[in-house]
């Protein structure tokens, strides 16, 4: 979406003789993050997550990718 937004500001649509006139209005727009982070799990919390057996494996791995290891493990 972020790489949309800003092709359609480059190419100043309307500016010859149009309706539109300034600057295109993107200061301030947020855009969504694409690849938000699992929030950091315990060992023992992931286990339980996986022992329920309702993940695929991808799932499984994206929960091992956010492990946090406590001091004892």
């Amino acid at each position: 979406m972020q790489k949309e937004t800003l092709a359609f500001g480059r190419m100043e649509l309307g500016r010859s003789g149009g309706p539109l006139r300034g600057a295109f209005p993107n200061k301030g727009l947020k855009y969504p993050k694409t690849n938000e982070k699992r929030p950091s799990k315990t060992w023992k919390q992931i286990e339980r997550q996986i022992g329920q057996g309702s993940l695929s494996s991808a799932e499984q791995q994206d929960l091992w990718d956010c492990l946090f290891l406590t001091m004892n493990e």
